[in-house]
Formats: structure tokens, sequence, C-alpha cells
């Protein structure tokens, strides 16, 4: 009797054990969102009333995940200007566009993908402006872009 006290004992134990310890989870938790950057470099920081100015892009990304999206804008924080491609498709001030339609976009390296875009100042004042790329997880990278307008003293 005693013996069967014991066994009954240690099953009891064995089952509060099972239902209060956290059961195990056999999915594989998979994240999909892949860090990112953009950089800028730009030839020139002056900038004269319609003159057009390159800037040339670079999107690295720490993976390649290929069901990421990526949206590109841009919004005009100073002055007044156009920014658009290589075939002269205007991007829409505050207005985003997938990746991969801005054109001659190098995706040869899926982690470190270039391209070009060209600004063209439409005023006297000195324009800045954010260029905004976001993935298709929300995730949002911002670059602010200023020049200084030629032969104008700041200020007037």
């Amino acid at each position: 009797m005693l013996i069967m006290k014991i066994v009954l004992l240690v099953c009891a134990a064995s089952m509060l054990c099972c239902l209060l310890l956290p059961s195990c989870n056999d999915k594989i938790n998979v994240n999909q969102q892949v860090d990112f950057s953009l950089e800028c470099w730009h030839l020139q920081n002056t900038i004269g009333i319609d003159e057009e100015v390159e800037l040339r892009l670079t999107l690295k990304r720490s993976a390649d995940f290929e069901e990421t999206d990526y949206y590109i804008g841009y919004i005009q924080l100073a002055g007044q200007g156009v920014l658009y491609d290589r075939e002269e498709t205007i991007l829409e001030n505050r207005e985003l566009y997938e990746l991969t339609s801005i054109a001659e976009l190098d995706r040869r390296n899926p982690c470190r993908q270039q391209f070009t875009l060209f600004y063209r100042n439409t005023a006297n004042k000195s324009p800045e402006i954010q260029i905004v790329v976001v993935d298709s997880f929300g995730q949002e990278r911002t670059l602010n872009v200023r020049f200084n307008v030629e032969g104008k003293i700041e200020g007037s």
C-alpha cells in the first residue's frame, strides 16, 4: 500500500510538472526584416537656377531577402525643384515609387543597388530635399541633401 501511494505521488508530481512547464515550440522563428541604409554622393554643393545636379545613390542591405520591396520618394524641405531619373521620369514631391521602377537601377548585387537621380533647382532659394526609402515592412531611412544657390547671398 505504501509503494502504491509513492507511485501515485510520483505520477501526480510528474503530471503537475508537465502542466506547469512551458511547452516547446517547434516552429522556426524567421526574421524577414533586413536592415538597410541609403547613401548618396553628389558632384557639387552649389547649384544655379535651372541647373541640374546628379545624385548617385546606393541602397545597401545587410542581406538579400527577395520578398522585400523598397519604395523611394522625396520631400522638398526648402526651395523649389524637380527630382527625376535617367529617363526623365519625374518623382512627385511626397509620393512613393517602387525602387524597381527607377531607370537604370543596378541590380547585379542585390545587397548594394546603385542608381542615379537628378535634381533641377527652379528657385533662387537654397534647396533642401529629403530622400526617403521605405521597405515593405515599414522600415524607413531618410537622407537630407542641401545645396547653396550660386551667386546668392544667404539671408537675402
